[in-house]
C-alpha cells in the first residue's frame, strides 16, 4: 500500500507495478533465517524486475510472445526441484512476466520504468521485513527449535494413554500423525540450522547451542517412539504396573519439554528449566535381565534422562555464559548436508524421464497456449488467463483439479464480494483501506486455505487494477478468464504426460520398505559401537526411513484423491503404509537393545533376525514396485540366546511384517 500511495502522491502512474513487486515479494517471505529471507526476496525482486522489462519489450509480437512464455515459463518451472521457496519464487516471476506481456510497453523507456518501479516496490518489502522489525540473527531458529519441543510435548502426552489401555485405531492414527509433526518440525529446523551455521552470523556458541538442541529434539524423537511401542507391548502384556510407571516419566518429560521450548523461544530473560528436568524420579528399578519389561523400562527412561538433561543445560545456557555439561554423544552431533549439488539436480532434471521436466514442459504449453489464445481472442486483462492457467497446474493431475476447483469458486465469490464492495464505497480513500485489509487477510490464508486466499485476492487486485474507475464489470471479466485459464490447466494435467499416482505410489512404496531394512541394517552394523559415529549413522537412517515413509504416505493421499475406486479397494495400500511406519518404530525399539548389559551376549541373535527380517523386507519391496504378490521367502531363524530379552521384540517386528506381506498381497490382486 505505501508504493502506491506514494506514486499517487507523486502522480505517477507505475503504483500498481510497485504494488505487484511489494506483494510478490512480501509473500515470498516464509520465515526463516534472515539471510535465506532476503536472498528468496532479493531473488524474486530482481528477477520479476527483468521479467516485466523483457515481458514490456517484446510483448507487442504475438509469436515472439508465445515463444518466450514457452522459454520463460518453462525455466522457471524447474525451480521448483530446488524446494518450496525457489518454487514460489519461479511462480511469482512468472506471473510478472506475463502481466506484462499481456501489457506491451509503447516505448522501451515505459518497459525501463515498469521494471524500475517493481524493484523499488520489491525493495520496500525487503527493508519493511528485514529492517524495520527487529532483527535477531538466531530467532528464527529459536522459533523452530522451540517447535520440535513442543511436538515432542504433545507426542509423549499421548503417548502417556498407553500406559492405560492399548491403543484403539483412532488413538493409533493420532500417534502416527504426532510423529509426522515431530519430524517436519525437526526437518523445518534443521534447514533454518543449515542457512544459520553457512552465513556465519551472529554469535557463534548460541548457533551452537541450538544446533545441539535440535540434534537432541531428534534423538528424543527416537526414545519416544521406543516408548511407544514399549508401552504397547507391556499394556498387551498386562505389565500394568510399569507400563503405568513409565508412563507417569513420559507425562513428566512432557511438562518439562513444554518448559525448555519456553527456555529457548523467550528473550532475554527464559525461565530455567534445569531444576525440574528429571523425568524419572527413581520409578524404576536397576536394570535385570531375569525381568526383561522392568529392564528396558529403565534403560528407556536412564537414556530419556540423559538427554532431558543436556537439553534442558543447553536450553538454560543461551541466554547465559556458563557452558552446559555436554556428553560426547551429543556434543559431535552437526548437520548431514545430504542435498546434492544444484548442477547435479538440474543434470537429473534435464531429461523426459524426469517428473520435474514433464511439468515444466506442461506448464511452459500451457501457458503459451494461453497467451496465443487471450491474443487471437483479444481478450482484455488476458494475464488473468496466463496466470490461472500457470497457478493451478501441479504435477499430479487429482492436486491440478483440487487447486483448480479452488481458484474458480474462489474468483466467483470473490467477484461477488467486488461488485458489492464497489456498490457501497465510492470514494478512492475508502478503497484504499479496503484493499489494505483484503491484502492482509488472503495473504493471512495463503498456506490455510487456498479457497479463502482466492476469495479474497480477487476483489484486492481488481480493486487495485480498476480503483479510480470503479468499473465493476472486471470482476465479472475475471471470472471468464479464470474460467478459461481453468480449462487450459486442466487440459493440459490430463493430456500432456499425465502421471497417475496409482503408477507412481508402488516405487514410493517399494522405497519405503527398503528403508526400513535399511536402517535395521544400520542398525546391526552399529551395534558394538557406541561413539559418535554411530549416533550419527543411526540418526541419519531413521531420518532417511521417516522421510521414506513420509513421501509413500503422500503419494497415497493424491492417490485416494484422483481414485474412482471404492475407499476399500485402497484398503490394502493403508494397511502397507501404517504397518511400515510401525515395523521401523519397532526397529527402533531392538535398536534399544544394543546398551543393555547382556548387548554382546544377544548380538549374533540380533543379527540372525535382521538378516531374515530385511531380506524379507527386500523381497515384499521387490514384489510391491513390480506390481505382483510377494514370493515365499526364507524361513525364519531359531532364536538361542537371552529369549527373555530379545524374544519381546522381535515378536513384535515380526508381527508387523507378517500384516505388511499379506498386504502386498492384496494389493497385488487384480
Amino acid at each position: 500500500m505505501v508504493p502506491l500511495l506514494v506514486t499517487q502522491l507523486l502522480h505517477s502512474t507505475g503504483g500498481t507495478w510497485a504494488s505487484l513487486g511489494g506483494f510478490s515479494a512480501a509473500v515470498a517471505d516464509r520465515g526463516g533465517a534472515y539471510r535465506i529471507r532476503a536472498l528468496t526476496m532479493g531473488a524474486l525482486t530482481v528477477g520479476a524486475a527483468i521479467g516485466v522489462l523483457v515481458g514490456g519489450m517484446i510483448g507487442g509480437t504475438t509469436w515472439l510472445a508465445v515463444a518466450l512464455t514457452f522459454v520463460v515459463v518453462g525455466g522457471l518451472s524447474l525451480a521448483r526441484e530446488f524446494g518450496i521457496s525457489a518454487g514460489g519464487v519461479g511462480t511469482s516471476i512468472a506471473v510478472a512476466f506475463a502481466v506484462s506481456l499481456s501489457a506491451p510497453s509503447p516505448t522501451a523507456s515505459e518497459a525501463f520504468q515498469r521494471g524500475a518501479y517493481l524493484l523499488a516496490g520489491g525493495a520496500w518489502a525487503m527493508i519493511l521485513a528485514l529492517v524495520f522489525w527487529p532483527v535477531r540473527p538466531y530467532r528464527p531458529l529459536r522459533v523452530a527449535t522451540a517447535r520440535c519441543y513442543r511436538e515432542l510435548a504433545s507426542y509423549a502426552e499421548a503417548v502417556t494413554l498407553l500406559g492405560r489401555t492399548a491403543p484403539n485405531e483412532a488413538q493409533r492414527a493420532a500417534l502416527v500423525q504426532h510423529r509426522r509433526a515431530i519430524r517436519e518440525a525437526v526437518e523445518a529446523a534443521r534447514s533454518v540450522v543449515a542457512v544459520s551455521r553457512r552465513g556465519g552470523q551472529g554469535e557463534a556458541r548460541r548457533g551452537e547451542r541450538l544446533l545441539l538442541l535440535v540434534q537432541g529434539a531428534d534423538l528424543l524423537f527416537g526414545t519416544l517412539i521406543a516408548l511407544d511401542e514399549f508401552l504397547e507391548h507391556a499394556t498387551e502384556a498386562g505389565q500394568h504396573d510399569i507400563a503405568a510407571t513409565t508412563a507417569s516419566a513420559a507425562a513428566r518429560f512432557a511438562s518439562t519439554a513444554r518448559r525448555i521450548a519456553t527456555a529457548i523461544e523467550v528473550e532475554p530473560s527464559p525461565p530455567g528449566v534445569l531444576d525440574i528436568a528429571t523425568v524419572t524420579q527413581a520409578a524404576h528399578s536397576p536394570p535385570s535381565s531375569a525381568d526383561p519389561f522392568r529392564a528396558q523400562s529403565a534403560r528407556l527412561l536412564d537414556q530419556l534422562e540423559e538427554y532431558t538433561t543436556v537439553v534442558a543445560a543447553n536450553a538454560d545456557a543461551l541466554s547465559s555464559d556458563r557452558p552446559p555439561h555436554i556428553p560426547p554423544a551429543l556434543a559431535i552431533l552437526t548437520i548431514v548436508e545430504d542435498r546434492p549439488p544444484v548442477l547435479e539436480t538440474l543434470r537429473a532434471s534435464l531429461t523426459l524421464d524426469s517428473l520435474a521436466m514433464r511439468h515444466a514442459l506442461r506448464v511452459a504449453i500451457i501457458t503459451a497456449v494461453a497467451v496465443l489464445v487471450t491474443r487471437l481472442l483479444n481478450l482484455p486483462r488476458g494475464y488473468w488467463v496466463t496466470i490461472t492457467a500457470l497457478i493451478i497446474l501441479q504435477p499430479f493431475a487429482g492436486a491440478t483439479l483440487i487447486r483448480g476447483l479452488q481458484r474458480f469458486l474462489g474468483t466467483v465469490a470473490g467477484a461477488l464480494l467486488t461488485v458489492a464492495l464497489v456498490a457501497v464505497i465510492h470514494d478512492s480513500r475508502g478503497l484504499l483501506v479496503v484493499i489494505f485489509v483484503l491484502a492482509a487477510a488472503c495473504v493471512a490464508f495463503l498456506r490455510v486455505n487456498y479457497l479463502i486466499y482466492s476469495i479474497l485476492l480477487t476483489p484486492t487486485f481488481v480493486l487495485l487494477a480498476e480503483m479510480s474507475a470503479g468499473d465493476w464489470h472486471l470482476a465479472e471479466l475475471r471470472v471468464v478468464n479464470t474460467l478459461i485459464g481453468g480449462v487450459l490447466g486442466l487440459a493440459g494435467a490430463w493430456l500432456l504426460w499425465p502421471s497417475a499416482e496409482r503408477d507412481r505410489f508402488p516405487e514410493l512404496a517399494a522405497t519405503a520398505l527398503r528403508a526400513a531394512a535399511a536402517h535395521l541394517r544400520v542398525v546391526v552394523a552399529m551395534w558394538n559401537s557406541t561413539g559418535d559415529e554411530s549416533s550419527v549413522a543411526l540418526a541419519a537412517a531413521r531420518r532417511d526411513a521417516a522421510l521414506a515413509i513420509t513421501n509413500a504416505e503422500a503419494s497415497f493421499e493424491r492417490m485416494v484423491a484422483e481414485s474412482t475406486r471404492r475407499r476399500r479397494e485402497l484398503e490394502p495400500a493403508t494397511t502397507l503404509l501404517t504397518f511400515t511406519r510401525r515395523l521401523i518404530s519397532a526397529d527402533i525399539a531392538v535398536g534399544t537393545l544394543r546398551h543393555a548389559p547382556e548387548a554382546g551376549a544377544i548380538r549374533d541373535d540380533v543379527a540372525r533376525f535382521a538378516a531374515y527380517l530385511t531380506s524379507t523386507l527386500d523381497c515384499v519391496a521387490d514384489a510391491v514396485a513390480e506390481r505382483r504378490a510377494p514370493s515365499q521367502c526364507e524361513p525364519r531363524p531359531p532364536v538361542v540366546a537371552h529369549a527373555e530379552l530379545t524374544m519381546p521384540q522381535f515378536h513384535r517386528a515380526l508381527r508387523q511384517l507378517d500384516i505388511i506381506q499379506a498386504a502386498a498381497t492384496r494389493l497385488a490382486a487384480p
